[in-house]
């Protein structure tokens, strides 16, 4: 049995009917009548599961179609329903062949993806993703720009990312509200591509009718509070070992099974503060399991003018991974004489980035772990020196003496 509630990807409250504990449960008796399941009956967090199966299962490559929606015109014989709803101006075909012919001025819809060429030609990969497998392999060709690893422990950094959609500008299209948003100072979090109704201001208290059409904006000091509380989460949940551990809850009676590493710092940060509406204090009939609850439950929440985690997710999924590729090392060497004296020290630093390329370029980038060679399986992918530069002790040790 399936009983969830809306917006189940990329949130992560507990359910109601599943101690916090647990991912699904077996009822056999029911506690409000008495009476017995006949079967038992399953009930399953589908929020969890899907956030399981797909954050680390699938991507986005966002090389797709570009199309634009057509004007729908009804009458009593025709629907506007029955049409079709958009209208495509660009092949996927074509969008691949422009990005790999002129990447810089014609990008995929998700400029942070940058094309990696690899080993092949333009008109080489060009046939490669036309195949059907392309869908797969396309991932060998896309490096991320600016990629951020969500173990971070670093309040400046989840600032940064939190915001990185200040003084971005939208449509917005509805019927009470339309025209352009400009985010301003303040960072906006809009639930859907075309915003229905007017943004509800940092700090404001909105009305009935906001919390059902607008969108949340966080000012700065909200952003570095909730940049806190993220921290906070990953310092006592992490390290997370994929974006779905990172995105779920845990499965544990104490309070990490509430809700994921982001939901806890929206609450903990008091986000929603200004934006509660009435509340119950029971999950009646299903009392006996109000316990999964550390506080009423809000009938508000998830109201669009109630900032969700799904909503802090919504832009930053494209870049966020919970590894790092890009290295910083650094190696100190020395020259002594015949008695240990030393006379030359040096310093340097280089980059080093994990290549999508096996060390063995016998492979392909995409094959799977059990048809790599051994090389492959025991040393995986390349890392590339991108730059190399000597420094000075002052940078590493603060010392006065020079090299």
């Amino acid at each position: 049995l399936v009983s969830a509630p809306a917006y189940q990807f990329g949130n992560s409250w507990a359910s109601p009917f599943i101690t916090k504990n647990a991912g699904s449960q077996i009822y056999r008796r029911n506690n409000v009548t008495g009476l017995n399941y006949a079967p038992s009956l399953g009930m399953y967090d589908t929020s969890y599961l899907t956030n399981s199966a797909v954050w680390d299962g699938y991507y986005f490559s966002s090389a797709a179609p570009i199309v634009s929606r057509r004007q729908l015109v009804g009458s009593v014989n025709n629907y506007a329903g029955d049409q079709d709803q958009i209208n495509e101006t660009y092949a996927t075909s074509k969008v691949i062949s422009d990005w790999i012919d002129d990447p810089a001025t014609k990008p995929l819809r998700n400029s942070r993806y940058l094309l990696h060429m690899g080993n092949m030609s333009a008109s080489e990969l060009k046939t490669a993703l036309a195949d059907p497998k392309g869908a797969r392999d396309i991932s060998a060709h896309i490096m991320v720009d600016g990629a951020f690893n969500v173990n971070s422990t670093s309040v400046k950094a989840w600032e940064s990312v939190l915001a990185s959609l200040k003084g971005d500008n939208f449509a917005i299209e509805g019927m009470l509200t339309s025209g352009t948003y400009k985010s301003g100072d303040n960072t906006p979090f809009p639930r859907m591509r075309y915003p229905a109704g007017p943004v509800i201001q940092a700090g404001s208290t909105p009305g009935i009718g906001d919390k059902w059409n607008a969108f949340r904006e966080l000012s700065d000091d909200q952003i570095r509070s909730l940049a806190e509380k993220i921290v906070d989460e990953v310092k006592s949940r992490g390290p997370f070992q994929s974006l779905g551990e990172f995105v779920n809850r845990r499965l544990a009676s104490t309070d990490l099974g509430l809700s994921g590493a982001v939901q806890s710092a929206i609450d903990n940060a008091a986000i929603n503060a200004k934006v509660a509406g009435a509340t119950v204090t029971d999950l009646s009939p299903w009392g006996s399991l109000a316990a999964n609850f550390k506080k009423p439950v809000d009938v508000s929440t998830a109201t669009p003018g109630w900032l969700t985690q799904a909503d802090v997710l919504t832009p930053l999924a494209p870049i966020i991974t919970v590894r790092s590729d890009t290295f910083t090392v650094r190696a100190y060497g020395e020259a002594q004489d015949d008695k240990h004296n030393v006379t030359a020290r040096s310093w340097c630093e280089a980059t080093v980035q994990r290549m999508p390329e096996f060390l063995d370029e016998t492979d392909e980038a995409g094959l799977d772990l059990t048809q790599r060679s051994k090389i492959n399986t025991t040393f995986g992918r390349q890392f590339q020196i991108v730059s190399f530069r000597w420094i000075t002790p002052q940078e590493i040790l603060g010392e006065t003496t020079s090299a």
